[in-house]
Order: structure tokens, then C-alpha cells, then sequence
């Protein structure tokens, strides 16, 4: 409540916009469907084939594993899924707009709360 004894009303969508949540989202999402070399087959006759793939694919199809399943061969396949797309991963979130984004938010996101109180 204010001085005038009105409620003050602060959103989910207010705070979504404030922050730019959204936009940052966007940009990560844009730059995870980039296509990453994830293996270079080089065949007998000179040819080479090289497979492509982006980090959003790696990621729904580690999200299709049981990262806590108690059963032990469920879980090795989850442990094995992860390493095996691990480095790519890596490789693709070491990127600096990721961090930049990230920084971006937290700022942002204290500006807003500091803004509300």
C-alpha cells in the first residue's frame, strides 16, 4: 500500500518486460539452434561427411533421460547420453553472449527489484 492507500499491483508480465527476460531468451535460443560439427567421418574413397547438429537437439534429447532414476542401467544410459553430448555443450555454452546475457539479467533484474521497494 502507498500513502493514498491504493495496492500497489506488480505482474508476472511486468517483471518478464522489466528485466527483458524475454528478449534475452530469444537470443539465447537463436544462437543454440546454430549448427554444431559433432563428428567428421572420412571415408576410403576421399570422401568426408561431416554430421551437424545444434545444441537445442542435444539438449530435448538428453531431457528424454531420467537424470534420477534409481535403476542403475536407466541411469548409465543418461551418464552415457550426457558425456557423449558434454563437450559439444560446453563448447557451445562457453560462448561469451551467454555470460553476457546472464550479467545482463541479474542487473536488471536488481534494478527492478530495487525499483519496487
Amino acid at each position: 500500500m502507498n500513502d493514498d492507500e491504493e495496492f500497489m499491483r506488480y505482474t508476472n508480465g511486468q517483471r518478464c518486460f522489466e528485466s527483458k527476460t524475454e528478449t534475452y531468451e530469444k537470443r539465447r535460443k537463436k544462437f543454440r539452434e546454430q549448427p554444431i560439427i559433432t563428428n567428421i567421418i572420412k571415408k576410403l574413397n576421399n570422401n568426408t561427411y561431416i554430421k551437424l547438429t545444434n545444441a537445442l537437439k542435444m539438449e530435448t534429447e538428453l531431457s528424454k533421460y531420467n537424470s534420477k532414476s534409481y535403476i542403475k542401467e536407466k541411469y548409465t544410459d543418461y551418464i552415457s547420453k550426457r558425456n557423449e553430448n558434454l563437450f559439444y555443450l560446453l563448447k557451445c555454452y562457453e560462448n561469451k553472449l551467454f555470460r553476457i546475457l546472464h550479467w545482463f539479467s541479474y542487473i536488471n533484474k536488481q534494478k527492478n527489484q530495487k525499483q519496487t521497494l
